[in-house]
């Protein structure tokens, strides 16, 4: 027997889209009746095997990076954009945009993340000691 395509009305999706800020989408997929695969397409816009697929267009991520240079917070961006605030910084470093930080271990964790300093040169760059910052890249998994 083969599959039937099931579509789902726009109504519908809009819908799915607003519980999903409530509840995981497996949720959303339990009370609309329909299957997880085609639940977490419409609620993220993709499909769960098209890995790579951006959330967001290259429109957004223009605007993303404008907003962020306008003084928006990471934070507020990672929620007008509906999305994680690795993927915001993530979009940042892609644009070459230098990254501000509220606090030195955040500053810290962002040079780790992008390798170009050693830890030496980023304890010298933030007046801390080579033990710190070896501290933090360990939190980090490092």
């Amino acid at each position: 027997m083969g599959r039937t395509k099931v579509e789902i009305p726009k109504e519908v999706q809009e819908q799915m889209i607003r519980d999903n800020r409530n509840m995981p989408y497996q949720q959303v997929a339990k009370l609309y009746g329909y299957g997880r695969n085609k639940t977490y397409g419409v609620v993220r816009g993709t499909c769960p095997r098209k890995c790579g697929t951006s959330k967001i267009t290259k429109r957004e991520k223009n605007a993303l990076v404008e907003d962020y240079q306008n003084g928006l917070s990471v934070k507020k961006l990672s929620a007008k954009y509906d999305i994680t605030l690795d993927y915001v910084y993530k979009i940042l470093r892609k644009h070459n945009v230098a990254i501000i930080h509220n606090n030195r271990s955040e500053s810290i964790r962002e040079d780790l993340k992008v390798g170009e300093l050693t830890q030496s040169a980023i304890a010298k760059k933030y007046g801390c000691s080579r033990q710190y910052v070896n501290e933090i890249k360990k939190k980090m998994g490092g």
